[in-house]
């Protein structure tokens, strides 16, 4: 039995900061290997405890890694990977593991750290919050008994690390998260160049403004696709979906599908109707 949840913070002054909190504390059973699902880039900046480790493992299009216990930080940058729970000689595993999502802009904001400089490095806790702090806050949620005490300590920690932070590095990094706007909106309305624009969109987020767009437009075409899977409406239309989410046409729509996921629309949500679980990093 495994308790799994994700849920937000409730306390309004962090909501800027961490979209949601996802743990998994349990026992499993289990001692085969097999696919659990298929994770979907976000560009959301994930912070991931694992505390026993050697249960899953992910491979992605150029890497392969275990997942052991330790630490894990990744931008969400970059394309899908699959999650493959390990086999093992033992019929009872222990697991306890905790996921915090933080909002794009936090990664260089709070931490001083640009995506792109972390995109191909193997980052864990203590590069960011420091040894002694990173020592004292694993420690912490490794001795805690259920997710919302590991949800409490993490966001101690956490303020903390804002009340350290001078002054906010870039002031304009609200502008750049307006959603649903154009790049020549947004330059008229903070009275910076597109071109420089462009460039504070990379090194915040560590992707272009353009690319940043595609990717929330593929995330609400996912979530209008699944929606539709879950209520069981009449066949889904992708060429109407296309068109309602802004694509060019159906294939414009089918190969930015593929690029976020590694198959086509229709793969998708067969796969879907056999298992309901998605993730997303």
């Amino acid at each position: 039995m495994i308790d799994y949840k994700e849920v937000t913070t409730q306390k309004h002054y962090l909501r800027p900061y961490i979209k949601t909190y996802t743990y998994a504390i349990g026992t499993l059973y289990e001692c085969e290997a097999k696919h659990i699902t298929r994770a979907f880039p976000t560009v959301l900046t994930h912070i991931y405890f694992e505390f026993y480790g050697d249960l899953s493992e992910f491979k992605g299009e150029k890497r392969r890694e275990k997942i052991t216990k330790r630490t894990y930080i990744n931008t969400g940058i970059g394309s899908w990977m699959d999650i493959y729970q390990l086999a093992s000689r033992e019929k009872i595993r222990f697991v306890k593991n905790f996921k915090v999502s933080l909002y794009p802009h936090v990664l260089y904001e709070v931490f001083g750290i640009s995506p792109l400089d972390i995109l191909k490095e193997d980052i864990q806790i203590e590069d960011i919050f420091g040894e002694t702090d990173a020592s004292l806050l694993y420690e912490a949620l490794e001795s805690a008994s259920n997710g919302a005490l590991m949800i409490e300590i993490f966001e101690r920690y956490f303020t903390n690390k804002l009340l350290s932070i001078s002054q906010k590095r870039k002031k304009f990094i609200p502008y750049l998260l307006t959603p649903d706007t154009t790049l020549k909106s947004l330059s008229k309305n903070i009275g910076y160049s597109e071109r420089w624009i462009q460039k504070q969109y990379s090194e915040v987020f560590g992707l272009s403004f353009k690319k940043i767009q595609n990717n929330k437009r593929f995330l609400k075409t996912l979530h209008t696709i699944n929606m539709q899977i879950v209520t069981k409406r009449e066949k889904i239309q992708l060429s109407t979906i296309a068109y309602e989410h802004g694509y060019f046409d159906q294939a414009h729509f089918i190969k930015e599908f593929k690029r976020y996921t590694g198959m086509n629309p229709s793969t998708y949500i067969k796969q879907k109707e056999k298992t309901p679980l998605d993730f997303f990093w």
